[in-house]
């Protein structure tokens, strides 16, 4: 998967600057691998182009996450109700990664 571009961050940070001002937080969730169907297909279509099985691609993308292991759409919306609440009060302008850890793909 390809990491959020630069200019992605720049623009919520820059949003983060001009609205905090009027008590507006803005971040971004930097979702990783995400479990599910799309990912299914992704997989299944690399494996067959490289002709190896589903489970080999599937742990071959794993390996790249330090925890072994997809994030989920529950992670996400985790992280989400997390940075909506009064705990997350202070937290602005911060690009924050959900993905167990994705060393490289």
């Amino acid at each position: 998967m390809p990491r959020p571009s630069g200019q992605l961050v720049g623009l919520m940070k820059s949003l983060a600057a001009e609205l905090g001002p009027h008590n507006i937080r803005v971040n971004a969730i930097l979702p990783g691998v995400v479990a599910g169907e799309r990912m299914d297909r992704v997989i299944d279509a690399r494996a067959k182009t490289l002709d190896i099985s589903f489970e080999v691609m599937r742990d071959q993308y794993l390996d790249k996450i330090s925890l072994r292991r997809m994030v989920t759409m529950e992670d996400i919306a985790a992280m989400a109700l997390f940075l909506f609440s009064q705990a997350a009060s202070n937290i602005s302008g911060q690009a924050i990664s959900v993905d167990g850890n994705l060393e490289y793909l």
